[in-house]
């Protein structure tokens, strides 16, 4: 918690020292609002040429640091989207997992039955 100034000397510094940080305010905003239209602007194109998964992977990968919301703005993706693109991931994992034990069934098959043609292993 900030001190309390004790005199009118300390009164006067501290304020002293808002005004020159609300006078330095205006011109840092208009900065950064360049800077942030420059790095948009370069994106941009970079951006739109990627898949949705992979924007939507990014978006996931960084919601600890930034908010789904900004980052789905920065990025010029649907926030709505996204969060299906979220919903979907736990489908998605599942469906690797399957197709990781099918392989694993198909090549135990296949070394215990190397003759077995692709009609008879996926029969089997």
């Amino acid at each position: 918690m900030p001190r309390r100034p004790t005199s009118d000397d300390d009164l006067s510094f501290a304020l002293a020292q808002v005004r020159e940080e609300l006078r330095r305010s205006p011109r840092e905003n208009r900065m950064l609002r360049r800077e942030n239209q420059v790095l948009r602007e370069a994106a941009e194109p970079l951006i739109h040429r990627l898949p949705a998964g992979e924007r939507f992977a990014f978006i996931h990968q960084r919601r600890d640091w930034f908010s789904a919301k900004l980052l789905c703005r920065v990025l010029f993706t649907d926030g709505a989207n996204y969060r299906a693109w979220v919903r979907g991931l736990a489908k998605r994992r599942h469906w690797q997992h399957d197709e990781r034990r099918l392989g694993e069934l198909v090549l135990e098959v296949r070394s215990a039955h190397p003759v077995y043609g692709a009609v008879r292993v996926s029969l089997a």
